[in-house]
């Protein structure tokens, strides 16, 4: 353990090492480029729409100018996204008990769109929605509920490479002990969702409120944030198209100048009773350069979890932090004790003998919630933007490192097949999530070597078992909004760890991508 946090300092000062390189090193890479010919890009949805949080003194306009000037306005806009990409396969578990795709050759057309009405006195609605076309097929998954196979007692299927028939027990649990349907999957060719759908309301300008399915800032890491228990989906470094999808439920902003901000989030997501509706609050301040807030999750049979978070700049170094802590763990983990499928006579699994034995106060064999202990997490990060041929932040380096007190010590995908498959398919896996100890670097690069050409580099580790990403992309953009863009990521690790276990060398996808 204790190597694991030397690496991570060892790496956190190679990297700050880097960057103060890279400050003498950015005229070498270049070309100069008349800046007059310089166009800006189109912003993206999050750039656009995205919410600044305590409100710089030079936004703050009069009322009664706004108002004078105010009026309605409707705009649509979005994307259209060929893709395609290709795999170099390696083996891993997951291959070897078919539960990923074996084909390595993938086409298919992703489209995006958004629809913003404003009104008067800052009335809003807005809809992101997502159609995405495979001409192959794309698994999808549902639940449903199979026939009887055990007298009395029920089982359910879990559909495998399209076998129905495979019953349950194959994922490593007696059927039972299931109470609620199994996820199966269906080939659908055309996927459509709706990413976000809300309205926008206030009163008197004081306080702000938006309803409906929304994406969040909640949170100020760059790809980690633990205090965010809010959004459903994390942040994709693979995906450079993703559209992520939001949450329902009611948020309300009371601003009070450049002071402070309070936030509040009632969640209505998949509730279907009055206990299970959660709410975060926060507190935002600002102090002198420095923006804090203080948060805290609360869910009836859930334990409160409290959050803080801070940005800041350091001399030309942008920082921020965030940390989460609660007494026990509201997410469920994989049980480490060993299990087997075998059994008697009777088919009494042995795994029930030694759960009845060892945990007879437990509801599950499988996994289990963490009660009476801290569990922390925390992510810090550091950046700067370099000023190259006197355009700024052509070139941008961030740097970040995760803890993760939640995180498993031992390596859950060098188990058997069947622990495996339970793992990932009862949602005990949040990529990125997994391990305990994280660092990650990202690096973009703007106008290189000609103003059409731009790059970005990913590259995230996993300390703790040794197994890591780096993806890099190349855009070159012909026409105003008109990118054709090459990404290649490699998996870099021992078989069946963190990165590698889903069974590629490396992955190459070229995309060709318009916005409007």
């Amino acid at each position: 353990m204790k190597s694991c946090k030397i690496r991570m300092f060892l790496l956190m000062f190679a990297s700050a090492g880097i960057v103060i390189s890279l400050a003498y090193a950015g005229d070498l890479l270049f070309a100069e480029i008349d800046k007059s010919k310089t166009t800006d890009k189109t912003l993206s949805e999050e750039e656009i729409f995205k919410e600044d949080t305590v409100t710089p003194s030079d936004k703050i306009k009069d009322d009664a100018l706004s108002a004078a000037i105010e009026k309605k306005s409707l705009t649509f806009n979005g994307f259209l996204n060929s893709r395609t990409s290709v795999k170099y396969k390696r083996s891993s578990i997951l291959r070897d008990i078919d539960l990923i795709d074996t084909s390595n050759f993938l086409s298919y057309f992703q489209s995006n769109y958004q629809l913003d009405a404003r009104l008067i006195k800052g009335i809003r609605g807005y809809v992101n929605v997502s159609a995405d076309y495979y001409p192959t097929g794309l698994l999808q998954s549902s639940t449903q509920q199979s026939a009887l196979q055990y007298p009395f007692l029920g089982t359910f299927s879990y559909l495998i490479n399209n076998n129905p028939n495979v019953p349950v027990s194959f994922l490593g649990i007696p059927a039972y002990f299931i109470k609620r349907d199994v996820l199966v999957l269906e080939k659908i060719n055309a996927a459509f969702s709706i990413n976000e759908i809300f309205l926008d309301a206030n009163i008197a300008k004081a306080v702000y409120f938006r309803v409906g399915k929304q994406v969040l800032k909640w949170g100020v890491g760059y790809l980690w944030t633990p205090i965010d228990l809010i959004n459903i989906e994390k942040k994709d470094i693979l995906n450079w198209s993703q559209v992520r999808q939001g949450t329902y439920g009611l948020k309300m902003h009371i601003p009070f100048g450049t002071a402070a901000n309070i936030y509040s989030f009632v969640n209505f997501n998949k509730a279907k009773n009055l206990s299970d509706i959660s709410m975060a609050n926060k507190l935002e301040v600002l102090f002198v350069y420095t923006e804090m807030a203080l948060s805290v999750l609360l869910k009836k049979k859930n334990v409160p979890v409290y959050g803080f978070d801070f940005t800041s700049r350091v001399l030309s170094i942008d920082i921020h932090g965030e940390a989460s802590v609660s007494y026990g763990d509201n997410n469920r983990r994989l049980s480490v004790f060993p299990w087997y499928l075998s059994g008697g006579t009777l088919g009494v699994p042995v795994d029930l003998l030694y759960y009845v034995t060892q945990f007879p106060g437990r509801t599950s064999i499988m996994d289990y919630r963490v009660h009476g202990k801290w569990i922390p997490q925390a992510s810090f990060g550091f950046g700067r933007g370099f000023e190259v041929k006197d355009i700024k932040d052509r070139i941008r380096l961030d740097f970040e490192a995760f803890y993760n007190h939640a995180g498993y010590s031992r390596n859950v995908f060098e188990k058997d097949p069947y622990t495996v498959a339970y793992f990932l398919s009862h949602n005990l896996y949040t990529p990125n999530y997994y391990g305990k100890y994280y660092a990650g670097a990202f690096i973009t690069i703007s106008q290189m070597l000609v103003e059409e050409l731009s790059a970005a580099i990913n590259c995230i580790v996993n300390i703790q078992d040794q197994s890591s990403i780096v993806s890099g992309m190349l855009t070159y953009s012909p026409l105003y909004d008109l990118y054709l863009n090459l990404t290649v990521s490699g998996f870099i690790g021992k078989q069946n760890r963190e990165y590698t276990a889903f069974g590629n060398y490396g992955t190459a996808e070229f995309s060709v991508k318009i916005v409007f």
